[in-house]
């Protein structure tokens, strides 16, 4: 898997550590599920 660095808001980290610790992943894992769900509607 290849790394990227991206730069986001505190506001926005914070949601997603809450989200991602609710359901037991990594902040990453997270991130990754919502970039698939994303492109798996638009189709």
């Amino acid at each position: 898997m290849k790394r990227t660095q991206i730069s986001l808001p505190q506001q926005m980290i914070d949601k997603l550590d809450e989200t991602a610790k609710e359901k037991g992943i990594s902040r990453s894992e997270l991130i990754r599920y919502i970039i698939d769900s994303y492109y798996e509607n638009r189709k």
